[in-house]
């Protein structure tokens, strides 16, 4: 026997049904279809990304105009480091000086002996705090702050 075919249901339409007899009664709630809920849903969603867009546009316009005075911060460095000891800190390392993976492992085995050696100094392993200080003062001249 073959099997009959079941319909896959009605389409529903976009426009009221009213009755012809009844003119005074309000017409029925229209029913949307499927595609229009599906619009109806990602424009409600697109009104809620622009809100909170524009919730974090204020809050960052709001954090640009966050007024700081580093005045004092100026003033700080400029007693604690002047032109003079500029010039007589010794230059920094730069970070391309090793050519070679040789030269580098045996900067770092250098480095390992030199805070083996520091490690076993008396003054080191009394105060360290004191010894590191000590040490920065020769090396980079006396702070007022220190």
């Amino acid at each position: 026997m073959p099997k009959a075919q079941k319909s896959r249901g009605l389409k529903k339409t976009t426009t009221p049904i009213a009755k012809k007899d009844d003119t005074t009664s309000a017409p029925a709630a229209s029913v949307d279809t499927k595609d229009q809920k599906r619009k109806q849903r990602h424009d409600a969603w697109l009104e809620k990304l622009d809100r909170a867009h524009a919730q974090r546009k204020r809050a960052a316009k709001k954090s640009k105009n966050l007024q700081t005075d580093l005045t004092e911060f100026h003033d700080i460095l400029d007693t604690i480091e002047t032109k003079d000891t500029k010039k007589d800190r010794p230059a920094a390392i730069p970070t391309n000086k090793f050519q070679t993976n040789k030269s580098k492992r045996k900067a770092e085995m250098q480095e390992i002996v030199r805070f083996q050696k520091v490690m076993q100094l008396p003054a080191f392993q009394q105060n360290p705090l004191a010894a590191i200080r000590q040490h920065v003062q020769n090396t980079y001249g006396s702070s007022n702050n220190a």
